[in-house]
């Protein structure tokens, strides 16, 4: 176990580890809590049926107080006592990561029940808690009903197989009269009155019409959230093809002005070498005008000459 403790301390990747029925001891399990104190990469923890009755698993309560990445925690048929539970509760009030915890089939009795109930007044963070296959009577009952009265999170509590009568039956009808916000509570292997059990079944129906009125709530604020970013996206899509569009036209254009530029600048060129012909040939009528002008005043000077 001390390996596997190791192993845990330097953990970066694993995310759920699994080590029920290893015939796991207290010992061992003080050992691996040691090596979770400040792990926040594993998320889920599975300790079922390993043999950890003691009257205290130690660094449990500071496991719970300290951990900030386990999510859910598996301690089922463990043989775990109240002793264990209270340490337990203690850390639950101030544990700000776990939604999932299952102690079913333990040796939980009244004392720490009402012990873990009276530590839901405080949790902000658990879902879920397992608490079926136990021997819980009416006074746990009272502090679970008591802490569910305070809390506005768990949604679904297990106390099927107990020992609950009419009374801790009534117990969870006042605190579900109150509670509006738990989905679930099963207490399946209980004798209480079916009336009672009813009754309970149909504030629990409230409660979860209400959930899901409160789902669709929320669904539908995230559709007119994700309706805006979609019409935004949509708007920026028909930037973009405008400007691509825009681009392809202006790509169009410089191509027939630098075609047309490329013709002007041909005829340019054509027009300057006609000029400079031209302007070749003036010059060469130009000498021969002069040579004309040469000879005639040759031929008048020879006239005058012979004249005289």
């Amino acid at each position: 176990m001390d390996d596997l403790a190791r192993l845990v301390e330097r953990n970066k990747k694993l995310r759920i580890l699994d080590i029920g029925n290893n015939r796991i001891t207290h010992i061992g399990a003080t050992s691996l809590f040691k090596a979770l104190m400040n792990d926040e990469t594993i998320t889920k923890l599975n300790l079922s049926g390993n043999n950890l009755r003691a009257q205290n698993i130690l660094l449990l309560k500071e496991l719970m107080q300290n951990n900030k990445g386990l999510i859910s925690l598996y301690m089922n048929e463990c043989n775990i006592t109240d002793s264990v539970i209270i340490d337990i509760a203690n850390g639950l009030q101030d544990n700000i990561a776990l939604k999932s915890l299952s102690l079913a089939n333990n040796l939980v009795n009244d004392l720490g029940a009402n012990a873990l109930g009276l530590s839901l007044i405080n949790n902000k963070t658990l879902l879920e808690l397992d608490l079926s296959r136990n021997n819980i009577k009416v006074y746990g009952c009272e502090g679970i009903s008591i802490g569910l009265k305070e809390n506005r999170t768990l949604k679904t509590l297990n106390l099927s197989n107990n020992s609950l009568t009419d009374d801790s039956g009534k117990l969870l009808l006042n605190t579900l009269i109150l509670n509006t916000e738990i989905r679930q509570v099963k207490v399946y292997m209980n004798p209480i009155n079916k009336v009672i059990i009813n009754k309970m079944g149909h504030y629990l129906k409230r409660n979860s019409e209400k959930g899901k009125v409160e789902e669709y709530g929320k669904i539908s604020k995230e559709y007119v959230s994700i309706r805006k970013k979609v019409r935004k996206l949509l708007r920026f899509k028909s930037e973009v093809e405008s400007i691509e569009m825009n681009r392809e036209k202006w790509k169009k254009e410089i191509k027939v002005k630098r075609k047309t530029l490329s013709k002007v600048m041909d005829k340019e060129s054509r027009i300057e070498e006609n000029l400079k012909e031209q302007l070749e040939e003036l010059v060469k009528k130009e000498k021969e005008i002069d040579r004309g002008i040469l000879n005639t005043e040759s031929c008048i000077v020879v006239f005058i000459n012979n004249n005289a």
